[in-house]
């Protein structure tokens, strides 16, 4: 493994033995998993290659993976314990895991729009974060919209506000978020760090000032009641209300992809396992 800001390329012809943590809620929400009590299958899907490895056609895919394997770390519980678990299930009673889900969805945008909308069917008893990132249609073999975030606003134009002329908001039925439109790049980066710290705890990152202006622009926003504070304080939106993203002045932008963090709840029982979303 590599420094984070230097390139560790795997020469012609070799290999090399890759570990990456899998993005699944359920395997990251802290708590041990009762193995005993939860047939697990895991099933793994790799994005189309052309998105998840370098190159543009099927002709100069530059690689392949080949042996994957799961590594996993499994803790034997004391027998007395064991049977503690088991009679409190038995009983009629459940374990709850509490833990975040992520939502993804992305859609094509007019070339050219000046105002687009961009409704979000899919409800949540408690939406987090939302995300949002752009793509403006150009790929290269290592420029694609799942690691190369345009910026509609700046793309390399000086960082003035006659450039800057992105703007948008979130609304939830008549509820609006930020309140007034956020206007300018420098107020993204803002709600970005806003919305990294109701998340995770911190609003580090590692983006610098010149990246987000030109390739790695997100747009975020959180909806948390009590950020850091407490679980469980986002907002419901199966009351009927509809989420819509707003934005204005788009420009070049052919893609928008919005990713949704919403918290959720697993109960394990005797009958089996259900999902609280």
């Amino acid at each position: 493994m590599g420094l984070p800001d230097a390139d560790d390329p795997i020469p012609q012809d070799s290999s090399r033995q890759v570990c990456v943590q899998l993005m699944s809620s359920m395997l990251s929400q802290g708590k041990m998993l009762p193995l005993a009590h939860l047939p697990l299958t895991i099933e793994l899907e790799l994005d189309d290659s052309m998105a998840a490895f370098e190159g543009t056609t099927a002709t100069n895919i530059a690689w392949t993976i080949t042996r994957p394997r799961l590594v996993a770390d499994v803790c034997e519980l004391d027998q007395t314990l064991h049977n503690s678990y088991s009679s409190h299930l038995l009983s009629g009673k459940s374990l709850p895991f509490q833990m975040h889900g992520l939502y993804s969805i992305t859609a094509s945008v007019p070339a050219g729009s000046s105002l687009y909308s961009l409704p979000i069917a899919r409800g949540f008893s408690r939406l987090s974060t939302v995300y949002v990132t752009f793509w403006d249609g150009v790929t290269s073999a290592t420029s694609k919209w799942t690691n190369r975030f345009y910026c509609p606003s700046l793309a390399g134009d000086p960082n003035t506000e006659v450039n800057d002329a992105l703007s948008w908001n979130i609304t939830i039925g008549s509820e609006r978020w930020p309140q007034f439109d956020c206007t300018s790049v420098q107020e993204c980066a803002y709600r970005l760090r806003l919305a990294t710290t109701a998340h995770l705890g911190n609003d580090l990152f590692s983006i610098s000032g010149a990246d987000y202006r030109n390739t790695k622009f997100i747009v975020g926003q959180s909806f948390e009641k009590a950020p850091g504070q407490s679980s469980h304080t986002g907002i419901n939106t199966r009351s009927g209300s509809q989420l819509s993203l707003n934005f204005r002045n788009l420009g070049d932008v052919t893609m928008v992809h919005v990713v949704m963090h919403y918290e959720q709840i697993l109960n394990l029982s005797a009958a089996g396992a259900e999902m609280l979303d």
